[in-house]
């Protein structure tokens, strides 16, 4: 159980904690939001679209300490924003996996120039909208507005929210996982939407709670391969769905190429559900129950020798 009895400086430095991180997320949001308006490249585009999640998962975190209505709006923004990149990403992404010459859709030169066409065409979206006077996105005024309306008769934010919202960002992981059905990739994408929340979560949890540092550089490591996995996961499901659309518009059959991303896709889901004896390594159970890194029971018995436990 976390103390209770959290002294008036360490609500203090909890909230520069907080003005820090968000500072500092909303800066790195703002510089990559310039390179992308620049060239919507797709290293651009992947930066910008994580930098607003994490800017989104630190607003998060200030309920009491930032003005509520303010955080709404650019909470909006950022949705916005990564709602109007998710079909540059994705074309952008198959584009480039069927480059490969390994890949099975390599020799489908139509496919790959109808995806070139898509992947140009979501690009001059993006470009059209960033050189607007007011692109996508909130802007720095807003953000800056958010500090500058930031008062000391704020309500003071609570010192263990962070890992009470980590312990629920945990739990809905927990019931995700239990609903996955390996034949059903909504299901592991529902997963992999509440993974990556909690992920986000409880890099910010150290960040503001002494009570946490103690989570292993390893962990995190784990952490970001499980995510990585769940990634490769869906961008193979959207490249499926995306290239039997195109065969049946084009009226031509591929059995061959989808055969071979349905053996591929088998490979990922097992190698995916032998991960998941990592999940309850990431974090605590229960509020009642010690962290994993800290119980040499976890560490001394987890059946799978890869995990950094």
């Amino acid at each position: 159980m976390e103390k209770q009895d959290i002294s008036v400086k360490a609500l203090c430095m909890t909230e520069l904690k907080l003005h820090e991180m968000v500072t500092n997320r909303t800066q790195k949001y703002l510089s990559q939001m310039e390179l992308c308006r620049q060239k919507p490249g797709e290293e651009a585009i992947h930066d910008v679209r994580v930098a607003a999640r994490r800017l989104s998962a630190a607003l998060r975190f200030c309920e009491g300490y930032l003005p509520a209505k303010r955080v709404a709006k650019v909470q909006v923004k950022l949705a916005g924003l990564l709602k109007m990149l998710n079909p540059l990403r994705d074309a952008q992404v198959m584009a480039a996996s069927i480059a490969d010459t390994a890949h099975p859709l390599h020799s489908d030169r139509q496919f790959a120039d109808w995806l070139r066409r898509q992947a140009s065409e979501q690009e001059q979206i993006a470009e059209v909208a960033f050189a607007k006077p007011k692109p996508p996105g909130p802007s720095p005024k807003s953000l800056a507005a958010l500090f500058a309306k930031a008062s000391k008769k704020t309500r003071r934010s609570d010192p263990l929210r962070s890992l009470k919202m980590a312990d629920a960002a945990f739990a809905k992981c927990l019931r995700r996982q239990e609903q996955i059905d390996p034949a059903n990739p909504d299901t592991i994408h529902s997963y992999r939407v509440a993974f990556k929340k909690f992920r986000y979560t409880t890099e910010l949890a150290t960040q503001v709670l002494p009570e946490n540092e103690g989570i292993p550089t390893t962990v995190f490591k784990a952490m970001h391969d499980h995510q990585q996995l769940l990634g490769q996961i869906q961008d193979l499901d959207v490249l499926q769905t995306t290239y039997r659309r195109f065969l049946a518009h084009e009226q031509r059959p591929n059995p061959a190429g989808c055969q071979a991303m349905a053996a591929q896709m088998d490979a990922l889901i097992a190698d995916l559900m032998e991960q998941m004896t990592w999940l309850i390594t990431f974090w605590r159970i229960s509020t009642s129950k010690p962290y994993p890194w800290q119980s040499c029971a976890v560490r001394d018995t987890h059946p799978d020798a890869s995990h950094p436990l």
